[in-house]
């Protein structure tokens, strides 16, 4: 299997993706549940107490959010190249 290096949450060179397609999704589903659940403490009643923080904190959790983001596409990307030549194979499952 090719290596495969992160874009996300931290400077390149510093995780690897490898594993297996089952992996990855389920990477990918536990990232995007945890995200959900962020994302639900910005709006309606749970959203008053979000406005209420300062704007550094506001800030830096949106900014969680943005690379929870970037992660997922990554891994959904990782995952729609299979098919392609030049992209790094992944284990079936």
């Amino acid at each position: 299997m090719s290596k495969q290096t992160s874009v996300f949450t931290a400077v390149p060179g510093l995780y690897e993706i490898k594993g297996k397609r089952m992996a990855i999704r389920d990477q990918i589903n536990c990232r995007m549940a945890q995200l959900e659940a962020m994302l639900a403490m910005t709006y309606g009643e749970p959203g008053e107490a979000f406005r209420n923080i300062n704007d550094d904190l506001q800030d830096n959790f949106m900014w969680s959010c943005a690379m929870a983001i970037k992660e997922i596409r990554q891994l959904l990307d990782l995952l729609g190249q299979e098919n392609s030549s030049d992209a790094p194979s992944l284990d079936p499952a």
